[in-house]
């Protein structure tokens, strides 16, 4: 039974060719292995084909192909284009069906034009994506230089109060003289030279608009131009040093500073798992710069606050609530774990308010050295309530007698801190003129309280 063969259907690396009706072929013995060397000065290529006979070719003029066959003898060379490519015409082939070219005589690679595009498009989603990631990666940087600036510093009054010297001191020289022994210090500037000792001369403090508000670092010359939160520091005088780290620091001691019981154990407060401060750096108050010269030399960004309400914004109520749509999608930004689910979400609004400056809600721990601040107590436990002597609903387990008329700082109302409970609560102090108290299950994250912005 004869079989009928058609290069319509494409010759084959391995294999024969398909046989049908249209036009016979004997045995497979008479099929002859052609091959075709096309080369031009840059590339090769190579084509291998099995026939029946040799075809009829419509070529190019541009260059040479030898095919060499014990059958062909008379044939010495053809003409093929510089692709290798050849249009056999044999039965059932026409243009029509051109797109059944054999696919290893089609062109390979890509064309210009197709790498061009798709540079461009690589281009554009390198656009769009990289800022953020470059934000997201400075973010965590300047984090991290925040967490290690307070460590060292607490590291070294960790070793103070172990020795038994985190102790009243007649002014911030005196006590800087001391921390030197623990932490290496390699210039120090008085009041009205604080500029020496800090990297620009103006601080940059975000305001709601987007704007900022410039201050001279000169005017920082005490406690109450620093909203201290270390206790009766109002009219204690600041001083400026910068560490062996390169952090330039403006800070103030507290002249009430209460002795802690010697080599007593304090819990640390953490940030993404690594220790950042305690307790005994209650007593200071300071500014810092965590990149020197760099910039942008702005609150809440390079500078950062530690026990200190400088620069804080107080917005009221006055902030936008969230929705938990809204929520969920600047859940990652905000920093928070949860969403309220049911209504409006105003601690979670508080939060992005904040953030939108580039600044913080303060800490539980914020909040509690606040209120000692304003009551004259150095050891306000974080959840601990403070109340005057007698008050009909106290429920806390220290009463004062009477304000401290030396605290630098005043704050009045209920105030959203960073923390929260679930997806219903938040942690928040109230601060008023009687007493001093912490409320949790009593508010839910739908309720109002006061966003406080801080640079901590």
């Amino acid at each position: 039974m004869k079989r009928g063969f058609t290069l319509a259907e494409g010759p084959r690396r391995t294999g024969w060719g398909k046989c049908n009706s249209l036009t016979p072929c004997g045995d497979k013995n008479i099929f002859n292995l052609l091959t075709f060397h096309c080369k031009n000065l840059t590339k090769s290529c190579h084509s291998e084909v099995q026939i029946s006979e040799i075809p009829r070719f419509a070529l190019n003029d541009t260059e040479i192909c030898t095919v060499e066959s014990p059958i062909v003898q008379s044939m010495k060379s053809l003409q093929c284009n510089k692709k290798a490519a050849f249009t056999p015409h044999r039965s059932g082939y026409s243009a029509a069906n051109s797109d059944k070219t054999p696919r290893l005589l089609r062109s390979a690679g890509f064309t210009l034009a197709e790498v061009l595009i798709t540079i461009g498009v690589i281009g554009v989603v390198a656009a769009i994506s990289l800022p953020t990631l470059l934000t997201n990666v400075q973010e965590r940087v300047r984090k991290e230089q925040v967490r290690t600036a307070k460590y060292k510093l607490t590291t070294s009054t960790s070793k103070m109060n172990a020795d038994g010297q985190m102790i009243p001191y007649e002014n911030t020289h005196e006590f800087i003289k001391v921390l030197s022994g623990h932490y290496k210090i390699i210039s120090e500037c008085d009041n009205n030279h604080l500029e020496n000792c800090w990297p620009a001369k103006v601080i940059n403090i975000p305001k709601p608009d987007g704007t900022f508000e410039t201050k001279n670092v000169s005017t920082i010359k005490t406690g109450a131009d620093l909203q201290a939160i270390a206790l009766g520091t109002k009219q204690t005088e600041t001083r400026g040093i910068i560490s062996g780290d390169g952090i330039a620091m403006i800070l103030v001691f507290s002249p009430k500073c209460a002795p802690m019981e010697d080599g007593a154990s304090q819990s640390w407060s953490t940030v993404d798992g690594k220790p950042e401060t305690n307790a005994t750096t209650n007593c200071i108050s300071a500014i810092f710069d965590i990149n020197g010269g760099s910039g942008p030399n702005r609150l809440g960004v390079d500078i950062r606050t530690l026990n200190s309400l400088y620069g804080s914004r107080n917005l009221g109520t006055s902030y936008q609530a969230l929705s938990y749509q809204d929520c969920m999608a600047h859940k990652k930004k905000l920093g928070i774990k949860e969403c309220r689910a049911a209504g409006s979400d105003r601690f979670a609004g508080a939060m992005k308010a904040c953030k939108d400056m580039g600044l913080n809600l303060p800490s539980m721990q914020t909040l509690a050295n606040a209120a000692g601040s304003m009551w004259g107590v150095s050891d306000l436990g974080t959840y601990e309530d403070i109340n005057y002597p007698n008050y009909t609903q106290a429920t806390g387990n220290r009463d004062i007698a009477s304000r401290d008329s030396s605290s630098s700082i005043s704050l009045s109302g209920t105030f959203w801190s960073s923390s929260e409970i679930s997806s219903a609560y938040a942690w928040r102090r109230s601060i008023n003129s009687s007493r001093s108290y912490v409320g949790r299950y009593n508010y839910t994250r739908g309720d109002n309280a006061t966003a406080l912005c801080v640079g901590d």
